[in-house]
């Protein structure tokens, strides 16, 4: 999936919790983080597992003071990455470190223009449904 599609999909799922914008933002941040492991082997780690999202919440979850809803945002957001590059032919490592073996619906192409407007629509429907409700948990 394109970075875009990643940023308003995270977009449209964090909005359901908050409408703070800084967290907004990090929450953006986080949802294209996962793609910054193209030095390392693109998808081929780390980077794109349940794994990831759970280091990633932890640390969310002390930065916070042990806030479990920044830590669930933070959760929320990195994952939301791997759960719509699963819909991706090349797929993702989901249960790395355990299984390297990647999972995938396989498809789509990660950019075909349906698939990458599809989820875009999405997340950009989510977000102006709950900024257009208020609705906000924070």
């Amino acid at each position: 999936m394109l970075w875009r599609t990643h940023l308003a999909f995270g977009l449209g799922l964090a909005s359901f919790f908050t409408l703070d914008p800084i967290v907004l933002a990090l929450a953006g941040f986080l949802s294209i983080l996962p793609d910054f492991d193209r030095p390392f082997g693109h998808r081929g780690w780390f980077s794109h597992s349940i794994f990831a999202a759970f280091i990633f919440s932890l640390t969310g979850l002390i930065a916070s003071s042990f806030n479990l809803l920044y830590a669930w945002i933070v959760f929320l957001s990195v994952s939301s990455h791997s759960l719509i590059d699963i819909f991706t032919k090349s797929g993702v490592p989901l249960f790395y470190p355990w299984k390297e073996e990647s999972y995938s619906v396989a498809m789509f192409s990660a950019h075909g223009w349906i698939v990458n407007k599809a989820f875009m629509l999405l997340g950009l429907i989510m977000l102006a449904y709950n900024l257009g409700n208020g609705y906000n948990l924070i």
